[in-house]
């Protein structure tokens, strides 16, 4: 449920926020990208669970989350993803 609800907003955003031209390409280089991430999070799992648990890579994976949610939450709540657009604080 999750994978569908970011992939239509990031693909909606994305439709909003790259001109007109160049949409096929940035729309490339975001698959490429969110392929290979996930392809180099693999590998970096399997690493690490050569010398630590099985749960180490969620663990890892968690606490970077919870570090890039605290870093982003101030900045992303006060603007607006799509230029043009109001922000939702005053």
């Amino acid at each position: 449920m999750h994978t569908t609800l970011w992939g239509v907003l990031v693909s909606a955003i994305r439709q909003r926020a790259v001109p007109d031209p160049l949409r096929g390409r940035v729309g490339s280089v975001h698959g490429l990208l969110e392929t290979g991430g996930a392809a180099l999070g693999w590998l970096r799992g399997a690493v690490l669970t050569q010398f630590w648990t099985v749960t180490t890579p969620f663990w890892i994976a968690a606490f970077a989350m919870v570090v890039v949610t605290a870093a982003a939450w101030r900045p992303v709540s006060l603007s607006s993803p799509i230029p043009g657009t109001a922000s939702a604080r005053p």
